[in-house]
């Protein structure tokens, strides 16, 4: 007898924990980028009646060593259902390891009670803007120069986004002359989602700046004429900014100086200013949503010792994820009348 109660005990526990209109929790055990992390998107009701309605939450956490900034997220797939956006962006700058959950409401409006069931297949996209950094060591040695490499560092913080600095070292100067060489910058695409921008489809695919900061002993032998550049102390940073560039692109006083010219922007013009804006431009796209590279050649004096350089590069840009690449979707159902 004992054993039989135990077993009906069981069997209400069972019935009690599967109803029909219970809510929906599909959670990831895992983090997937060293950015913005979708951790659940859940409801209370997966299923409603007309005029009801259930509420969305899709919970967010910072596992990366920058702060994930401007942060809204969209919803889609909701069809007919009326949405109630109760937050959708967020209030505050998740710093590494904070958490933040964005909320929304649905409900089955009366046109539906003409239509049989019906289930929605729910989920959302996040745009955030984030940060990449590095720095890289490079040893300079003089042209008779026979003893062992210097030993030198590198190290890079990434997310989603990571950088990549190549060039040769160390590098041997030729006497009395120094040395030309090239420094390679690329950054790679290395987590899921996608380098976009909130309502913003012209930025799609393009990091939003990126800055090189050198030695200021490094000489430039590239025309850098679409770079910024800023002289701090004893170093350079040369910086390649999407909305400057922009601006240089459509503004007639940098396409086309002292041309005379009342009516002048790239669009219309291929004068070599323009020619070297679109190339810097380019210099921030990501190549097929993967990689941007971008190569600078640099003189670099004679050196009498071994001699060891910092070279440090920077960046940032916005990056869509989506409920489909961490949790899944919410299949919310609707039932008719």
């Amino acid at each position: 007898m004992k054993s039989f109660f135990l077993l009906l005990l069981l069997f209400i526990i069972l019935i009690a924990g599967c109803t029909q209109d219970g809510g929906q929790s599909i959670i990831t055990p895992s983090i997937k980028s060293e950015g913005l992390n979708i951790i659940n998107f859940t409801t209370n009701f997966n299923t409603i009646r007309i005029q009801e309605s259930t509420s969305l939450n899709l919970k967010l956490r910072n596992a990366g060593p920058f702060d994930s900034t401007n942060i809204k997220a969209v919803l889609y797939g909701y069809g007919l259902l009326i949405k109630q956006d109760l937050k959708n962006e967020t209030e505050i700058i998740l710093r590494d390891g904070k958490e933040d959950v964005l909320s929304w409401v649905l409900r089955a409006p009366v046109v539906l009670s003409q239509t049989e069931s019906t289930q929605y297949t729910v989920n959302a996209r996040v745009y955030y803007w984030y940060n990449f950094s590095g720095f890289k060591q490079i040893a300079f040695v003089p042209s008779n120069y026979i003893g062992d490499s210097p030993t030198v560092y590198s190290n890079v913080e990434s997310g989603p986004l990571s950088v990549n600095i190549q060039t040769i070292s160390p590098l041997r100067s030729l006497e009395g002359m120094g040395v030309n060489f090239s420094l390679t910058i690329e950054v790679n695409k290395d987590e899921v989602g996608s380098v976009n921008y909130y309502n913003d489809t012209l930025r799609s695919y393009h990091l939003n700046e990126l800055r090189i900061i050198v030695p200021a002993t490094w000489i430039p032998l590239d025309n850098l004429y679409a770079f910024n550049f800023i002289t701090r102390g004893d170093e350079v940073e040369y910086k390649l900014n999407f909305d400057d560039l922009q601006e240089m692109y459509n503004n007639n006083t940098y396409s086309c100086p002292g041309s005379g010219l009342s009516n002048c922007d790239c669009t219309v013009s291929n004068s070599a200013q323009c020619v070297r804006i679109s190339a810097a431009i380019n210099n921030l796209w990501l190549i097929r949503g993967e990689k941007a590279r971008l190569v600078m050649m640099f003189y670099h004096p004679d050196v009498t010792d071994p001699t060891i350089d910092v070279v440090q590069v920077k960046g940032n840009y916005g990056y869509e994820i989506d409920t489909k690449e961490f949790t899944g979707p919410l299949v919310i159902t609707v039932r008719g009348d």
